[in-house]
C-alpha cells in the first residue's frame, strides 16, 4: 500500500528544491554578469580622467573572451555570452572542476595572467580575474550564497 502524505511530502520536497536551485543558479548568473563587469573595468587605466586599453593590443579579444559558467550538478548549465576561445575555456575549466553548484569565472585569452604582472609592452599590472574572484566572494555573501 502506498503512503499518500509521505508521496505528497516528496512532491513538495522536490518542487521545494527545484525552486530553491532556480534561486540559486538566478542569483550566479547575477553575480556572473557583475563580476564580468568587474573584469573588463579592471582592465582599463585612467589618463586625466579618460579610461582606455593601456597595451598595444586593442583587438577587444580579451574583453570578448571574459565570462562565466554556472554549474549544477557538476556540469555546466550555462555559459555567459563571450568568444569562441573564452567558450572553449570555460568549458575546459567547467569539466576539469565539476563542481556541485557554483560559478566559474574566466578570461579565456592565454595571455590574461601576463597583465597582472606587466610585460615589457604593458607597463604597470592589470588586473583581471583577482578583483573580479574577490568581488564574487563580496557579492555571494550579499546574495546570501556564502558565509
Amino acid at each position: 500500500m502506498r503512503d499518500p502524505i509521505g508521496l505528497e511530502l516528496f512532491k513538495v520536497l522536490k518542487k521545494s528544491k527545484q525552486q530553491l536551485m532556480e534561486t540559486i543558479v538566478e542569483k550566479l548568473h547575477f553575480v556572473g554578469l557583475q563580476c564580468v563587469e568587474k573584469m573588463k573595468v579592471s582592465t582599463l587605466a585612467s589618463r586625466d580622467g579618460i579610461m582606455y586599453k593601456p597595451w598595444e593590443q586593442n583587438s577587444g579579444a580579451l574583453a570578448s573572451s571574459m565570462g562565466y559558467v554556472v554549474m549544477v550538478d557538476g556540469k555546466s548549465a550555462s555559459v555567459s555570452a563571450m568568444s569562441a576561445e573564452g567558450t572553449s575555456y570555460a568549458t575546459q575549466v567547467a569539466e576539469e572542476n565539476p563542481i556541485e553548484i557554483g560559478l566559474i569565472l574566466v578570461a579565456g585569452m592565454n595571455y590574461a595572467t601576463f597583465l597582472l604582472h606587466g610585460t615589457k609592452h604593458i607597463e604597470g599590472n592589470y588586473d583581471v580575474l583577482v578583483s573580479a574572484s574577490l568581488h564574487a566572494e563580496d557579492l555571494l555573501r550579499k546574495q546570501g550564497l556564502m558565509e
